[in-house]
């Protein structure tokens, strides 16, 4: 059975995090940096809004949650609209609004998302290594390892830093 969670900042009382999970998740802090950045501002607490949920209704309502909040200014650190199973322990593709979302929200830094690469195979430039894997439909995580010199290739293309 799956649960609903909300993390909320202290100095503000607002949430910043809408989730889904079982077991810890809530508790856990296994995070992407925005939600890295506002625990190193302030406390928080955890609150249980649901339990006892099949995945599927867990799932909806997190992606309800996240889009009730964020037309409030609120769930900073949710990258995604929720309602996909990040947790799921599995390596899942994003879809190419997904990664458009994620390399806005990283454009200006100095990040590794936001190197435009090159497939060498179809001679193609793509914005970011996020992008490209969702043109592709291939793991963004392997084009940079490929980009880095950590792999030779990646869904059988090759690729590298532009």
């Amino acid at each position: 059975m799956a649960y609903v969670y909300r993390h909320i900042r202290l100095d503000t009382g607002t949430p910043f995090y809408v989730g889904k999970g079982s077991g810890t998740r809530a508790w856990c802090n296994n995070r992407n940096r925005y939600w890295k950045n506002i625990v190193k501002l302030t406390n928080y607490k955890i609150e249980i809004i649901t339990n006892n949920l099949d995945d599927s209704s867990a799932f909806n309502l997190e992606a309800k949650l996240i889009k009730l909040y964020r037309s409030f200014g609120y769930c900073e650190a949710n990258l995604a609209d929720g309602g996909l199973g990040g947790n799921s322990g599995k390596t899942r593709i994003k879809t190419l609004e997904e990664c458009r979302k994620i390399s806005l929200a990283k454009q200006g830094g100095k990040h590794h998302f936001a190197k435009a690469v090159k497939c060498i195979e179809n001679d193609t430039i793509y914005e970011t290594s996020v992008l490209a894997a969702a043109a592709l439909n291939i793991n963004d995580c392997n084009i940079r390892r490929v980009c880095q010199g950590l792999r030779k290739t990646c869904g059988k293309l090759t690729f590298k830093y532009v």
